[in-house]
């Protein structure tokens, strides 16, 4: 039973209401659930601009542009590099925490001492 099924009459009756209140945004967002990602051709120019007029072969990057040409894309033209990874020491983490800690029950008491008065 492999049949597409429009929406109940509840989830259209909200859609009605929600496009009502906010017709563009509901517009754009019903629009985006049919778009499609076509690629499309690199002029010349943006080539030169990006891998430049001299050719750089390699075994190695001929092989990595017949395994994946958009991997190959993103390596060589534009230089893009893995980021680094922030990681917290325990130290910090306890640091972090301590001053998370120390904030909230700063505000608590002046909350506490508020009241009192």
């Amino acid at each position: 039973m492999n049949q597409k099924v429009g929406l109940t009459l509840n989830w259209q009756a909200l859609q009605n209401q929600v496009s009502q209140l906010l017709p563009e945004p509901t517009q754009r967002l019903m629009k985006s659930l049919k778009y499609v990602n076509e690629p499309q051709p690199i002029q010349p120019a943006l080539v030169t601009d990006l891998f430049g007029t001299d050719l750089k072969a390699s075994v190695s990057r001929l092989q990595s542009y017949a395994r994946n040409p958009y991997e190959f894309f993103l390596q060589y033209g534009l230089r893009l590099r893995d980021r680094e990874v922030m990681d917290l020491t325990p130290a910090e983490k306890g640091t972090y925490m301590h001053a998370l800690f120390e904030g909230v029950f700063n505000a608590l008491i002046q909350e506490i001492r508020f009241w009192d008065n």
